[in-house]
């Protein structure tokens, strides 16, 4: 349940939130079918992305939606941050690549790496569209599941868990 999972994000992120002044808002999200610690993994990376890489003058505001097609559920955060320079924005997925500002912020450049692993692990999709100085908006994907491709999916973690 991704309602859930927001709460649980909104406690681990508490600090953070109540220094940058963030408000987080969410609309009625749906259960997906994944691991929950991936989850939780995913969209906190994002939050705090997006709490982390705000504008001075605005605070951190982040909007959560869902909907859903016949073979997938779309979620968007979108927030109001300092957004994402074009000339990088296809790099921000791969392994130890920074975003805007590199050398003036802290971190290792592998957490929105971590976060495409996760959402391809469920044969799903993730991406982004920026505009700097108004804010980022990532989407998404989950594949709707049946109970066979759960299995499906299940029988192939064990494999590379024992491989």
């Amino acid at each position: 349940d991704l309602n859930d999972i927001i709460y649980i994000i909104q406690l681990n992120l508490q600090v953070l939130i109540q220094e940058k002044n963030a408000v987080v808002y969410f609309d009625d999200l749906p259960e997906i079918y994944a691991n929950e610690g991936n989850i939780i993994l995913l969209f906190q990376n994002i939050i705090a992305n997006a709490i982390k890489y705000s504008r001075p003058e605005a605070s951190p505001s982040i909007r959560i939606s869902a909907q859903k097609a016949s073979d997938k559920v779309i979620i968007e955060v979108n927030d109001n941050g300092r957004g994402i320079d074009e000339n990088i924005i296809e790099h921000i997925f791969l392994p130890f690549k920074r975003g805007n500002n590199a050398d003036e912020e802290k971190g290792t450049g592998i957490g929105l790496a971590i976060c495409k692993k996760i959402v391809e692990g469920v044969q799903g999709k993730i991406s982004v569209c920026s505009n700097v100085g108004k804010g980022s908006t990532f989407r998404i994907e989950f594949p709707t599941f049946t109970e066979a491709t759960e299995q499906k999916i299940i029988n192939e973690d064990l494999m590379e868990i024992y491989s």
